[in-house]
């Protein structure tokens, strides 16, 4: 059993991802860690992660330094700050 504190900003994503899928904070969370493990791995093996806009052909690729970086303070385009 773990107990995790997560900020309020943290909480209001967690929040809205669990109504937009139809998800149990549990689910999402343990989505989530599938997901890192996936990407962890794949950059250990000097793998990239991209994302491709299927409108514009547009390539974005995300830098990790010693595996992902995360950003507390990262906004996603699609959301305006609180």
């Amino acid at each position: 059993m773990v107990t995790i504190a997560f900020s309020k900003q943290e909480q209001a994503v967690i929040e809205e991802l669990c109504a937009e899928q139809a998800l149990s904070q549990t689910a999402l969370i343990r989505q989530c860690l599938r997901l890192y493990q996936v990407v962890h791995l794949r950059a250990k093996k000097g793998d990239e992660l991209a994302f491709k806009n299927r409108t514009t052909g547009t390539v974005t690729t995300l830098v990790m330094l010693n595996g992902p970086m995360l950003n507390p303070d990262f906004q996603s385009p699609d959301r305006s700050p609180s």
